[in-house]
C-alpha cells in the first residue's frame, strides 16, 4: 500500500510537475507569440511610417522638380524673348542707322551742291559786275557829254549811232552774260556747228 501509494503520490506530484511545465510552456509560448506579434506589429508600423516617409519624400522631390523645370522652362522662356526682343532691336537699330547713313550722305551731296552753287553765285556775280561795270560807264559818260550840249549836229548824229550801237552791244553782252549764267547754273551739253570767225572777231 504504502508502495502503491508512493507511486500514486508521485505520479501525482509528477503529473503535477508535467502539467505546471505545460502551463509554463504555454505561458512562455504565448509570451513568445506576444512579443513576436509586438515585434510584427511596431515592424509592420516602421514599415507603414517608412513607406510614409518615402512617400513624402516622393512628393516633395516630384514638387521640386516639378518647380525646377517649370523655373527653367520660364527662364528659358523668358531668354528666348529677350533674344528675340534683342534682335528685334538691334534690327531695328541696323534700319534707323542705314536711314540715317542715308540722310547724311544726302546732306553731304546737298552741302556740296550748295557750296558749288555758292560758288557758281559769287563767280557769276564777280563777272556780271565786272563785264558790265566798263559798258555802262561808256554809256554814263557819252550821255554826260551830250548834256553839256558842246556838239554839233552833224557829231551828235554820229553820237547817237555810236550810243545806239553800245545800248545794242550792251544788250547783247547782258544777254550773253544771263545765258552764260544759266549754262553755268543749270548745265547745258555744247551743240558744235561751224561758223565765220573773222565776222565774229570784227564784231567784238
Amino acid at each position: 500500500k504504502y508502495s502503491v501509494t508512493k507511486d500514486t503520490m508521485f505520479n501525482m506530484d509528477k503529473s503535477r510537475d508535467i502539467q505546471k511545465l505545460e502551463e509554463n510552456f504555454k505561458i512562455n509560448q504565448q509570451q513568445k507569440e506576444i512579443v513576436l506579434l509586438t515585434a510584427e506589429k511596431e515592424l509592420q508600423e516602421n514599415k507603414s511610417e517608412l513607406q510614409r516617409i518615402i512617400m513624402i519624400a516622393l512628393i516633395i522631390i516630384s514638387t521640386l522638380v516639378i518647380a525646377l523645370v517649370i523655373v527653367l522652362f520660364r527662364r528659358n522662356t523668358q531668354k528666348r524673348i529677350s533674344n528675340k526682343l534683342l534682335t528685334e532691336q538691334k534690327r531695328i537699330l541696323e534700319e534707323k542707322n542705314q536711314v540715317i547713313n542715308e540722310k547724311r550722305n544726302e546732306i553731304e551731296k546737298q552741302a556740296a551742291l550748295l557750296e558749288e552753287a555758292n560758288r557758281s553765285k559769287d563767280k557769276l556775280f564777280s563777272v556780271i559786275s565786272h563785264d558790265l561795270k566798263s559798258p555802262f560807264g561808256s554809256l554814263l559818260m557819252i550821255i554826260e557829254q551830250l548834256d553839256k550840249k558842246t556838239f554839233s549836229e552833224q557829231e551828235l548824229s554820229e553820237l547817237k549811232k555810236s550810243l545806239m550801237g553800245n545800248v545794242e552791244s550792251l544788250i547783247e553782252l547782258l544777254n550773253n552774260l544771263l545765258i552764260w549764267s544759266k549754262n553755268q547754273i543749270e548745265g547745258v551739253s555744247a551743240e558744235k556747228e561751224t561758223f565765220d570767225l573773222t565776222a565774229l572777231i570784227s564784231k567784238n
